[in-house]
């Protein structure tokens, strides 16, 4: 009898001994594919910031503690506010939308999007108009053609309706060095 129980506890002890080996083969298994996860992840967020344009869009989305965007915010680009200009195409202005061409002379352009906001001149004071709804844009950058411009037309109807008769301006905002920048385009009148 205490062969037979000897013999179990030398079994026992076998068994533990070998779900041990086991568990911590699979454990270091699940880690390796863990980890390899992680860094595939990681390798897409590093090439979404290395698309990731600075626009400002209310879909923006800004990933901090990151190398390669750490690396971006330090750049300082030559560029200013002055240096863009924002012109309504006058034939195109209605209640609904018109066209817009923003020329940018920066040496470093800035990003350009979808984004934009509409302001009406109240009593020779700029109001900004509240949308209908939540204004959704792409994520997209337009870039400047050969003549530093984009031409881009707007048509406001499903965010803000039909705009009644007055004075009004478009305002793009843009982002330079981590600072968002309103940049208006001259005034249009919807009659």
């Amino acid at each position: 009898m205490k062969k037979k129980m000897q013999l179990l506890v030398i079994l026992i002890v076998i068994l533990i001994i070998i779900a041990g080996i086991l568990l911590f083969l699979n454990f270091k298994k699940r880690t390796t594919i863990f980890s390899s996860e992680k860094n595939s992840r990681l390798t897409a967020i590093e090439q979404i910031n290395q698309n990731v344009t600075n626009s400002y869009s209310p879909n923006t989305v800004e990933i901090y503690n990151n190398e390669s965007n750490s690396k971006n915010s330090n750049l300082i680009f030559d560029r200013s506010p002055e240096n863009v200009q924002i012109k309504v195409i006058d034939d195109t202005i209605s209640e609904n939308g018109i066209t817009i061409v923003i020329t940018d002379n920066n040496k470093t352009p800035y990003n350009w999007g979808e984004n934009y906001k509409i302001e009406q001149k109240n009593n020779d004071i700029w109001e900004e108009i509240k949308p209908n709804k939540n204004v959704i844009v792409n994520s997209v950058n337009y870039n400047v053609d050969e003549n530093n411009q984009i031409t881009y037309r707007i048509n406001w109807n499903e965010y803000y309706g039909t705009l009644e008769k007055g004075i009004y301006r478009i305002v793009k905002s843009v982002s330079d060095n981590d600072t968002n920048i309103n940049i208006y385009s001259d005034e249009f009148e919807i009659q």
